[in-house]
């Protein structure tokens, strides 16, 4: 199977970046994203609660779990170790982001759950729609997957 490899790019307005925490200075250079992330991240967690709107809660994905068969592992074991994953156990980790698999016979890949960082604590609780719940506490929440 043929890796394809893609790259994208992006770009904000001036007065988005100004809000996120850039300086005009800055603004004169090339803006890496974990850069541009880290002043996202830094500004969000620095706004009350009451102030931040739902779809800014979410903050980044620090955790994956799966479930997929031998072969679909060997492809993603290939894929995350040629961009920097190491291997431990059933997992694969790089930075502050981790796979975890398990291995089963399925006729399709699955996600079980899915970890998730938030920009500001949230009481602990529980939501549920259809075969999906997230469970939430403090400034942590997991995606759960449930399948029939």
């Amino acid at each position: 199977m043929k890796q394809v490899s893609t790259a994208w790019v992006f770009e904000n307005s001036r007065e988005e970046m100004l809000y996120a925490g850039f300086t005009d200075q800055e603004l004169t250079r090339e803006i890496s994203y974990s850069n541009y992330d880290r002043h996202i991240s830094a500004k969000m967690r620095n706004v009350p609660l009451d102030s931040v709107k739902a779809n800014k809660l979410f903050d980044k994905i620090t955790s994956i779990s799966l479930t997929l068969s031998r072969k679909e592992l060997s492809y993603l074991s290939r894929s995350l170790l040629a961009i920097g994953f190491t291997r431990n156990g059933n997992s694969f980790v790089k930075d502050d982001f981790g796979i975890k698999y398990e291995l089963k016979q399925s006729a399709r890949f699955l996600v079980k759950e899915i970890g998730i960082l938030l920009a500001a604590p949230v009481p602990k609780t529980t939501y549920s729609s259809g075969n999906v719940d997230l469970l939430v506490e403090g400034n942590r929440a997991r995606m759960r997957f449930r399948y029939k």
